[in-house]
């Protein structure tokens, strides 16, 4: 993960992080990611879901939500998307596979992550990588704990680090606008 420095991801995702301390969290890990790549955040607003939704209703939802997801993804770019269905991979191997990505001349990365309903099959065949981020559910208390870093970054923390920051977007509450980090 070292080797990509030059690398620009970018995390698109429904739904903002609306406490501080969230917010704080997701600041650190885009800190310890500058070294690595170039991030970018792009979030548009969750639809609004009935309080009991109908089936139409519920998709309707799901459509609106992942016809904006994919108005987001930059051109060109290899797109791993946060499905519950994907593939589990370890630290390491999402450092490998970043590195592999650059050599293989991908320069642009997103990852999607979908609302609390989840999206329609359109966002799946979109995806170059389906990536399920585990079968656990945490809380962004232990991921800080857990991603605590005392040393120097190694290639691993990076892939860490890039999962922390995509935990805590897929986490996120409503979101109230669309916003841009860069």
């Amino acid at each position: 993960f070292l080797t990509v420095n030059t690398m620009k991801i970018t995390i698109a995702c429904v739904g903002k992080l609306k406490e501080k301390y969230l917010t704080a969290a997701m600041d650190e890990y885009v800190k310890r990611l500058q070294s690595f790549c170039k991030l970018e955040l792009i979030s548009i607003n969750e639809e609004k879901m009935p309080q009991e939704p109908s089936e139409a209703e519920r998709e309707q939802v799901l459509e609106k939500e992942t016809q904006r997801l994919l108005s987001i993804i930059p051109e060109h770019s290899y797109v791993i998307l946060l499905d519950l269905q994907g593939k589990q991979i370890t630290s390491p191997e999402l450092a490998e596979k970043m590195d592999a990505l650059a050599v293989q001349g991908v320069s642009h990365i997103t990852f999607v992550i979908g609302g609390a309903f989840g999206y329609t099959d359109a966002l799946r065949k979109k995806a170059d990588f389906r990536w399920s981020f585990s079968k656990l559910t945490f809380t962004h208390q232990m991921i800080r704990v857990l991603l605590g870093l005392k040393t120097e970054p190694k290639p691993d923390d990076a892939a860490d680090a890039l999962a922390a920051a995509l935990c805590l977007a897929f986490h996120a509450g409503p979101a109230q606008e669309e916003y841009r980090i860069r």
